[in-house]
């Protein structure tokens, strides 16, 4: 993990352990999204790590193809963690959206989102 991204995270659970936070279902939908995030980073990594022995290196004027083996390709589910990561953002942003609307002093409607 980066250096930036566990500050992002302390912050976070310094955030989250204080009661009166008063945006704290967002940054649960961010803590979530960064979950996802993590497991998704680890499937591309495991998608690397047994594809990239199946790379014939270029040679001799000709370019580097695949090998003979198949290339394995990522697990079924991997497309729904990449939009589980999006949903909860955008989650995030209508629920911070929904908190500013109301201490604006304005309602919260079926039409207020991000």
């Amino acid at each position: 993990m980066s250096n930036r991204f566990v500050e992002e995270l302390t912050i976070l659970d310094e955030a989250l352990s204080r009661d009166d936070l008063m945006f704290h279902g967002p940054l649960l939908k961010v803590t979530r999204a960064a979950s996802h995030r993590d497991d998704l980073n680890k499937r591309l990594d495991h998608f690397k790590d047994e594809n990239v022995r199946r790379i014939v290196r270029a040679s001799k004027g000709r370019p580097a193809r695949p090998s003979k083996k198949a290339i394995r390709s990522f697990e079924e589910d991997t497309p729904v963690v990449l939009g589980d990561i999006f949903h909860n953002l955008r989650s995030a942003l209508d629920h911070a959206f929904a908190i500013a609307v109301r201490l604006n002093g304005d309602v919260v409607t079926q039409w207020t989102r991000f």
